[in-house]
């Protein structure tokens, strides 16, 4: 019987402490989660944002400049720093890729790359961080124009060359035709 004084108190200390370490584990994704989510969120704004700044009007330097700058204003807006991610590290994909000879860039928009501890505990989890990446690149819509000829092309395609698009009663409501 004296052998087995203190068991209790030895199984409390283990049960308790697993159940800790549980229930950090589970905050710490809820944290990486939400911080995840919050910074994608900016990403997306800080995108569209960028995408509504007309450039085909003016020359690109000093213009784009202006759009990467409220890009950059609309992603300090969210409390990003909260989680420890730095918001100034935002990189843009360009109205105008300079790398490809003045090709226009197929998807404009912004992405950002940060780091995330893997665990807030060194013991635990080790110093290693996880590389992350939020990005938002978003198409330009097509004209709506452009929606009808290629609707009209479609289904002239499938019925034959014998039907019009003008007797056609045709209403274009995809976003992407």
């Amino acid at each position: 019987m004296k052998k087995e004084a203190g068991q209790s108190t030895i199984e409390f200390i283990l049960c308790f402490a697993f159940g800790m370490g549980f229930i950090f584990l589970f905050a710490n994704l809820a944290i990486t989660f939400v911080s995840g989510y919050l910074v994608h969120y900016a990403t997306f704004m800080a995108s569209r944002n960028y995408l509504v700044m007309d450039v085909s009007t003016a020359a690109a330097g000093p213009v784009e400049s202006r759009a990467q700058q409220s890009a950059r204003d609309v992603i300090t807006r969210y409390p990003i720093a909260r989680f420890g991610v730095d918001g100034s590290n935002v990189r843009f994909n360009s109205f105008t890729d300079t790398n490809r000879s003045a090709q226009k860039a197929v998807m404009v928009g912004v992405y950002t790359t940060y780091e995330m501890p893997m665990s807030f505990l060194p013991l635990v989890g080790g110093d290693t961080t996880a590389q992350m990446t939020s990005e938002s690149f978003l198409g330009k819509e097509p004209p709506r124009i452009d929606c009808l000829v290629n609707t009209c092309k479609a289904i002239t395609d499938i019925y034959g060359s014998d039907i019009s698009c003008s007797t056609l009663d045709v209403t274009v409501v995809d976003n992407g035709c």
